[in-house]
């Protein structure tokens, strides 16, 4: 993800429009250089983990046939450094305490705070910047 390339963002989500809605959000970072991919199936978005095809993910934490603590898993399985945002509707101190100790980077409840989200996902995409040009040459061998 050098200044050239795009940073590629996964929204999850099972919700139709919550997914839209997330999407176009994140297409407004167009001055980021965006690209921004959408699915509501968790397999897919573990395949796409495991072929790193995205650098930063925000995930619905409850959803039908799975959820977003699998997911978090398997991302942080491909690349401990993917950044993975969180969301639920559901409040629980036990989700939020397992979304954290399986390496979640930021945690938001629903409705969702476009400032906040926002915010997160800029400081993400900054903290990759910073780590890929502080370490090139690692980010480079596959």
């Amino acid at each position: 993800m050098g200044s050239a390339q795009k940073t590629r963002i996964l929204v999850v989500d099972d919700d139709e429009m919550q997914l839209s809605l997330i999407s176009r959000w994140m297409q407004k970072l167009a001055s980021e250089n965006i690209d921004v991919m959408a699915t509501s199936n968790v397999n897919e978005a573990i395949g796409r983990a495991i072929a790193k095809e995205f650098d930063i993910c925000l995930t619905d934490l409850d959803m039908p046939n799975s959820n977003g603590i699998k997911l978090l898993k398997a991302i942080k399985d491909a690349d401990r450094l993917t950044p993975v945002i969180l969301m639920t509707g559901i409040s629980s101190r036990n989700a939020l305490e397992s979304s954290l100790c399986f390496g979640a980077d930021d945690y938001f409840l629903k409705p969702l705070s476009w400032e906040d989200l926002l915010g997160s996902v800029q400081f993400q995409i900054n903290r990759l910047k910073r780590y890929r040009s502080d370490f090139p040459k690692q980010n480079n061998v596959e």
